[in-house]
């Protein structure tokens, strides 16, 4: 999974960067997650990032929940940096 987004890094405009979930811990309570950008699929198989942002939100943990990581990218989807990111 991962996003399309148009984003910028100091100050400089990046259209349609590639931006997945590389890391996320947490508990019941609390789920942190790490979103990597990179300005394309080719730069994220080299490890090539330009940022790396956190965020957070509360899991559902009922059974029939979605995974954790699932859940991380439903999050970011209803904050407003991210209503026009497109799956990738």
């Amino acid at each position: 999974m991962a996003f399309r987004i148009d984003t910028s890094f100091q100050g400089i405009p990046v259209v349609k960067a590639y931006a997945r979930i590389e890391d996320f811990n947490g508990t019941k309570e609390s789920m942190n997650i790490q979103l990597v950008f990179y300005v394309n699929e080719q730069a994220c198989s080299t490890g090539e990032s330009f940022k790396r942002d956190s965020y957070s939100f509360v899991p559902d943990v009922s059974d029939d929940a979605l995974n954790y990581h699932k859940q991380g990218y439903e999050h970011l989807k209803i904050l407003p940096e991210f209503i026009e990111a497109v799956d990738a």
